[in-house]
């Protein structure tokens, strides 16, 4: 879970679902911007990107930070409605090679989420990449 801020933090607007005692922001206000750290992650055939790595994403509503530039597009949505519930989406694509990197969605407000890509989805070019996980911060150490 993130750091407590200090004077390199810069506070974000409210998530207010996920803000409170035992929640992803417990402590402290929304951040702007987190980091999304990408591991694990095994290319399909073809495929030369490497999407392991850190991405800083900007808070763009409350509840929703986005990464959208230079081909890469990540969207950590932490409070989607998604076959009737409300969870945590994330999701990775790198331009030029199609689909997914990374879709992964867990319980509400999770920091901590898994690829639901598997590598059967390369031959049906549902995915660019398959397994890993996802992990987010955010606090001075971004």
């Amino acid at each position: 879970m993130g750091t407590i801020p200090t004077e390199d933090y810069e506070a974000g607007n409210l998530c207010s679902v996920c803000w409170g005692a035992g929640k992803t922001f417990p402590d402290s206000d929304t951040p702007k911007r987190v980091k999304a750290t990408f591991t694990g992650i095994t290319n399909c055939s073809g495929v030369t990107a490497d999407p392991n790595g850190s991405y800083i994403l900007t808070q763009t509503s409350p509840c929703i930070f986005i990464l959208s530039a230079g081909g890469i597009n990540i969207i950590w949505d932490i409070h989607a409605f998604i076959g009737g519930q409300w969870k945590t989406n994330i999701t990775m694509a790198l331009a030029p090679y199609g689909p997914n990197f990374f879709r992964g969605s867990d319980s509400l407000c999770s920091v901590s989420i898994a690829n639901e890509l598997i590598a059967g989805q390369c031959a049906l070019n549902q995915a660019s990449g398959y397994g890993g996980q996802c992990a987010i911060s955010w606090g001075p150490e971004i």
